[in-house]
């Protein structure tokens, strides 16, 4: 019926140049169904808080589009997920693209799938990256960045032994799910 025409830019607004270099949001909202346009938005503007406090505020010379992985991993919403952070790191190292951090915070979504954030989970303990959960991937994760204390990781690594039947070495994908209870999976991989 009555067509609605696009608003023109409101004179003497300025739009943040790190947020606009961050990517379309209705693009980046097509990409991660799980957000809204006004959700990646809101994450855009906060990101680039964060890459403005790492320049100093100082906007003018800002020539990046990633945030420092130690700044985003503190966040107060996802702080206590271990495996946010641990997830930050292997995918990035000391800074983080934007749509990086937006796959990663998808992936601890609540209306990611199950089987989604299953596969994630062995890939973040995997973390040597041979296709085996080992023990000493286990001792990793849990002490680096679940704060588990050692005397609990050797009850965890004596625990996997007896599901370890294909490898030697460590648990394959199968035997990783199911030793991990579909509510570890959902609790650990979960940020409301």
């Amino acid at each position: 019926m009555f067509k609605r025409k696009k608003s023109a830019p409101v004179a003497g607004v300025a739009v943040d140049p790190v947020a606009a270099a961050l990517g379309d949001p209705k693009a980046v909202a097509t990409k991660f169904p799980q957000y809204t346009v006004k959700d990646i938005k809101a994450m855009q503007a906060q990101f680039a808080t964060w890459i403005d406090q790492a320049n100093g505020s100082n906007k003018s010379n800002v020539t990046t589009t990633e945030a420092p992985s130690d700044v985003v991993v503190k966040q107060p919403e996802v702080v206590l997920c271990g495996l946010f952070a641990l997830a930050i790191y292997a995918r990035s190292g000391n800074t983080v693209p934007f749509h990086e951090y937006v796959e990663v915070l998808t992936l601890f979504h609540p209306k990611t799938s199950f089987l989604d954030k299953q596969k994630a989970m062995f890939q973040l303990y995997d973390v040597d990256r041979d296709g085996v959960v080992s023990p000493d991937d286990a001792h990793h994760v849990l002490t680096r960045y679940l704060d588990f204390n050692v005397d609990v990781v050797e009850t965890i690594a004596t625990s996997m032994r007896p599901f370890m039947k294909t490898s030697a070495v460590g648990l394959t994908p199968v035997e990783f799910n199911q030793m991990v209870t579909d509510s570890e999976v959902l609790s650990a991989m979960t940020i409301l």
